[in-house]
């Protein structure tokens, strides 16, 4: 059983390389996050961003996150959150936005090595803060992560995929791009966990219905998130 789970991280990492070929951009992500968790089964999380596009070599993104996650159970657990974004649009200029989400998590333990996580996120984000170019995207996001305890190692060896849906005008939604992760995690001391992995997300844009998708937007990025617990 377990070497069939390790043949399908190994298929799942590469697949992305078989389907995409040439590299169109890479990208470097980090961020920050502080967990407090002194009250029960609840947690408050604040995190600071930066994101590095170009080949790494322009700030393409700023945010700060702000978010309540209270546990239910050893099952559920839901979260709500708030992030100010600094993005830079095609003028090289940052634009304010500002996003609203609720998170529904399911956990399953498959051994004790081996667990799934399930994340369910609506956001609401509104792309502008001048009041005649306002323009609100509504999307809904379906995360599924997988996570192997690498034997007397202290490391997690993670593998997750995530896509994301666009709410138009008329309340129906359509399939806007795909995120693909694989690295690892591992705990520095009783309260910092440092999490690296590779991100490989594709696009699909379309300008209207049943028009050709434009194929190239396709990004690799390089991710590093560091977790302060206090």
């Amino acid at each position: 059983m377990k070497k069939k789970i390790l043949n399908f991280f190994t298929f799942s990492i590469f697949l992305p390389f078989i389907l995409f070929g040439q590299q169109k951009d890479s990208q470097t992500w980090a961020s920050l996050e502080i967990v407090y968790d002194e009250v029960k089964n609840t947690e408050f999380l604040f995190e600071g961003g930066i994101r590095l596009m170009d080949n790494s070599s322009i700030i393409s993104k700023h945010f700060i996150d702000l978010a309540c996650k209270r546990k239910y159970n050893n099952l559920f657990s839901y979260a709500v959150g708030f992030r100010h974004i600094l993005d830079k649009n095609s003028d090289l200029i940052f634009e304010k936005k500002n996003r609203f989400y609720i998170d529904i998590f399911l956990k399953e333990s498959i051994s004790q090595r081996f667990k799934l996580n399930f994340r369910t996120r609506f956001q609401s984000q509104t792309d502008s803060q001048l009041s005649f170019n306002q323009k609100t995207k509504n999307k809904l996001r379906q995360k599924i992560k997988m996570s192997y305890d690498i034997n007397n190692t202290n490391i997690d060896f993670i593998l997750s995929s995530e896509l994301f849906f666009l709410f138009n005008e008329s309340s129906y939604f359509n399939f806007e791009k795909f995120r693909l992760v694989t690295g690892l995690e591992k705990p520095i001391g009783n309260k910092i966990d440092l999490n690296l992995n590779f991100l490989i997300q594709k696009e699909v844009v379309r300008a209207q219905l049943f028009e050709d998708i434009d194929d190239k937007k396709l990004w690799y990025i390089f991710r590093l998130k560091m977790c302060y617990t206090i």
